[in-house]
């Protein structure tokens, strides 16, 4: 059984300002924090794993599974980190994103 974004523990979904769909931001992110294993296999000390993309996430290609590892070139560390560089974009970032063995950058457009 998958718990939908309405369970999911706040701490755990980067939820930003604007006006949101349950669960997610501005983004239409749902992610929570890589596990210590994930950090082991990915080789990398940061980043959040992405549980579910809406709006402008999906619409710019965001899966379910990616990591995000930076926004506009700052490293994401955890959710909170993901939160902010969020709340301080304008209209467009980028995301640093791991798909299975390639870093790709997604452009999403905001607003």
């Amino acid at each position: 059984m998958r718990a939908s974004l309405s369970e999911v523990p706040s701490e755990t979904v980067a939820q930003t300002g604007g006006a949101p769909a349950a669960g997610q931001g501005k983004l239409g992110l749902s992610v929570r924090p890589l596990r210590a294993e994930e950090k082991k296999q990915l080789s990398t000390e940061g980043g959040v794993i992405v549980e579910g993309a809406t709006g402008p996430a999906a619409r710019a290609g965001i899966r379910q599974g990616d990591v995000i590892l930076a926004v506009n070139d700052r490293p994401v560390k955890g959710v909170e980190d993901l939160r902010k560089a969020a709340d301080s974009a304008k209209r467009n970032v980028a995301l640093l994103v791991q798909r299975q063995d390639a870093k790709i950058y997604v452009p999403i457009k905001i607003g």
